[in-house]
This record gives structure tokens, sequence and C-alpha cells, in this order.
């Protein structure tokens, strides 16, 4: 019977579309997707995974306010980049700049609100962002950069069950077959992301595989 293929973009970056001389790492700023909503922690090792996995364009989009950039020392560089079809965008208000990054103005207004009111209470019951780095979003203008997710390679392969069996597309075990690494990526199943390397999935998920061969073997003696 066939097997059931699987494919997800495990390693990757996120980059500023275009060519961009400047580029924002700082940890204060507030991350959208591309519906105005924010996904996680901006400090979230993975955030792109997670703003990959949200339905909308791979990516998200960093707010920041003037204050943050005088901060950071970058008012004037970011002043010459910022143009209506980004990737780099300036605005004198959010509603504004929630129509020059395409977002939904109600949606980007609410999330933009309520992540002001998680700095004010010095506390982020979302995501749990160190509140040492909750710099609202108040003093205009307002600056946005939109970032994409490059992904440099696939993991994909064939579905398992825990023993790394091959299963059919109904589920069903193949006997005799089994499937270790990057050959089934099993651990991307579902969303699940885990912040390990190809040597460490391809000896862990070996090792299994070949006890799972061991304890078949022994029960047919």
């Amino acid at each position: 019977g066939a097997v059931t293929p699987y494919a997800f973009p495990v390693q990757g970056r996120t980059t500023i579309n275009g060519d961009s001389p400047v580029t924002d790492t700082s940890n204060n700023v507030l991350f959208v997707d591309f519906k105005g909503v924010r996904r996680s922690s901006e400090t979230h090792g993975l955030r792109h995974l997670i703003y990959t996995q949200a339905g909308t364009p791979s990516g998200f989009i960093a707010i920041h306010d003037a204050a943050l950039i005088d901060k950071l020392g970058r008012r004037a560089d970011y002043d010459r980049l910022a143009q209506s079809n980004g990737p780099y965008y300036k605005a004198d208000a959010l509603e504004i700049l929630a129509k020059y990054i395409g977002v939904d103005e109600p949606t980007f207004l609410a999330t933009v609100s309520h992540y002001n009111d998680l700095c004010t209470a010095g506390r982020d019951t979302d995501f749990q962002k160190d509140p040492s780095l909750l710099v609202p979003v108040t003093q205009g203008p307002f600056y946005a950069v939109r970032y994409t997710f490059v992904a440099n390679d696939m993991s994909g392969g064939v579905r398992t069950n825990l023993k790394h069996q091959v299963t059919r597309v109904d589920g069903s075990v193949i006997p005799n077959l089994y499937a270790s690494g990057l050959t089934t990526s099993r651990n991307y199943y579902d969303g699940i992301i885990v912040a390990v390397g190809c040597l460490q999935i391809a000896s862990t998920t070996g090792r299994i595989a070949a006890e799972s061969v061991a304890e078949q073997l022994a029960a047919a003696r």
C-alpha cells in the first residue's frame, strides 16, 4: 500500500525583503503577523517557525515607535529607507501604518493597545517575555519592518509510528519497514518544533528503530 509522505521547512532564517543595510536585532520591538496578530514572544528562538504556521504568509512585521528608533540611534537610517511599499515603513499614525503594511486595521490597533497594556503592567501574561524588554509603542512617527521566512532546507519523507515503523495512508503498519532521521521527520509532526540538529535526530530515531527491529526479531523466535 501507499505510504504517507510528509514535509516541513525545519531550518531557516528570517530576512528583510529587498536590500537592507539596516537590520534591527533589538528584542524590545513588537512582532505581528500579516493579519496584525502577535503570535509569540519576540525573543522566542523559533519565532520564524511559529509565524510560518500561523496561517498567513511566512514571516512577521516588526513594529517600532520613534522613541525606540531614537534609542537605537537609527532614526536617519530608517527615515531614509522608509517607503510606502516597504519593506521599511513609516507613518505618523498607527492607522496609516496598518494600511501601509497591509494588515486589518482594527485587529492591528487592538494588538498594539493590548501589547502597550502589558508593557505598562510590566508583565507579559501572553508569552512571558522578559519584563525588561517590554517597551510600549506609543510615540509617533511609527515604523515597521517586514521580515520574510526563508527555508534553508526541507525535512520530510514518510510517516511512522512511535517505533518508527513506516505506516500506510490509513495508518496501518507496513511489516518489516522502518525509517529514521530525516527520512521521516517524526519530530515535526503536527507543528511540534524540536530545536535539535540533524545528527541528534538521526542518532535518536535510528536507535529507536533499531530497538524496534530487535524487539520484532526477538518476538519471532
